[in-house]
């Protein structure tokens, strides 16, 4: 989640603005775990949600979703800083793809619950914009902006739905870690099926980076002005 209060705020007092108002926790309460990132330069401001693995593999010893977010929040460190939006996109969607190689792996081979995937919102204080690819949130001169996928909608009345089922079985013997587990068991089926949608023109079709071919087409783009 990126909120941008005018430019004039980013542009003079971003570095402030953003150690003032960040917090990151992972679930098991390490944010050196977390599939979450976050990164300021003098020229970007973003923010990286890793997606949860529904797989096995790690990499460099760590978990999908934390390699892919600190991998690419390292990579806008380096960034040019005149990109637009199309090619800071893709040019950070080529990081992932050649990790794959740097670890001998195929993307078209790789089993989808395998790939590394991201959904990431960018400030760019050249452009002045923030550009958005994936389903992370902003806020702008305190207009929110929601990109919710469809298939999360859906994933998370089916994980209410088991979870409500099993509550209702085992009433007050169970707590509230165990649901939460349960229910994503429940759904991880349906989860690793999913991802196999990742960008593609197809109906619950979402966009994320993860190495292959994305479309640039579906970055939202929005201009940030004084409020």
């Amino acid at each position: 989640f990126l909120e941008a209060n005018g430019y004039f705020l980013i542009e003079r007092y971003h570095r402030d603005i953003v150690k003032d108002t960040t917090f990151i926790m992972g679930k098991n309460g390490s944010s050196d775990l977390c599939g979450d990132a976050y990164v300021w330069t003098e020229n970007y401001i973003a923010v990286l949600d890793g997606a949860t693995p529904k797989g096995n593999f790690l990499w460099n010893g760590q978990k999908g979703d934390t390699f892919v977010s600190h991998l690419l929040a390292d990579a806008i460190v380096s960034m040019d800083k005149d990109f637009n939006a199309s090619e800071a996109i893709m040019y950070l969607n080529n990081i992932v793809r050649e990790e794959y190689k740097k670890h001998g792996l195929d993307f078209s081979l790789l089993q989808p619950e395998e790939r590394l995937q991201c959904s990431i919102i960018i400030y760019s204080l050249a452009k002045k914009e923030i550009w958005s690819f994936g389903d992370c949130m902003l806020r702008i001169n305190e207009r929110e902006f929601y990109n919710i996928k469809e298939g999360d909608r859906l994933f998370a009345a089916l994980r209410a739905f088991c979870i409500q089922i099993e509550k209702d079985k085992r009433g007050a013997n169970i707590n509230e870690l165990e649901l939460s587990e349960y229910g994503r068991e429940c759904i991880l089926p349906y989860l690793k099926q999913y991802v196999t949608l990742a960008n593609q023109n197809v109906p619950f079709g979402y966009d994320v980076i993860d190495g292959g071919n994305i479309n640039v087409n579906h970055i939202k783009i929005y201009a940030v002005q004084k409020n």
